[in-house]
């Protein structure tokens, strides 16, 4: 029986259930409760405001970009650097492209949606839009940088996989 005077009534146990669960019972509950009452509040709001992810996946994009880009100009194959080649060229184009069109996406979303924040009119929605473009773009990014690299894209001594993995990739 309850430690509560009879006829008193526990807001959190109206039906005195805690009593026919086990102590690893109540502490998943306790779990449960403390989520729902602590943290899902809060979520709608965090969710919000993670236009950070928009900008962040462009800063491992960025690297994975400058690292191909600067072991294309060092690394030769058949006497000429990796740059030298077409192939090379599309792929750093293309990166560089992507790039740049990812940056100003998350310039576009801090100036517009942080806005439309500050007076209570931001969609989740639209953050997400961005947060898809870039994480996409980004891991594009890293997966043709790991082609220039070659085998060395996957070596601890180029930081490729590193930002694969950030973005959530799995090769």
């Amino acid at each position: 029986m309850s430690a509560r005077a009879a006829g008193s009534l526990d807001p959190r146990d109206r039906l005195g259930i805690d009593e026919l669960l086990s102590a690893e019972e109540l502490a998943i509950r306790d779990t449960a409760l403390f989520v729902s009452d602590r943290i899902s509040p809060h979520v709608a709001d965090w969710y919000e405001v993670r236009y950070g992810i928009v900008w962040g996946s462009m800063g491992a994009a960025r690297a994975a970009f400058q690292t191909a880009l600067d072991y294309s100009k060092t690394r030769t194959q058949f006497e000429r650097p990796l740059a030298a080649f077409h192939l090379t060229q599309q792929k750093l184009a293309n990166m560089s492209l992507a790039l740049s069109k990812g940056l100003l996406l998350a310039l576009h979303l801090t100036l517009r949606l942080g806005r439309r924040k500050d007076v209570g009119t931001l969609l989740s929605q639209q953050v997400s839009y961005g947060k898809l473009n870039n994480t996409r773009e980004a891991i594009e990014i890293c997966r043709t940088a790991r082609t220039i690299l070659g085998a060395n894209g996957i070596s601890y001594e180029y930081p490729i996989m590193r930002h694969m993995n950030n973005l959530g990739l799995r090769l």
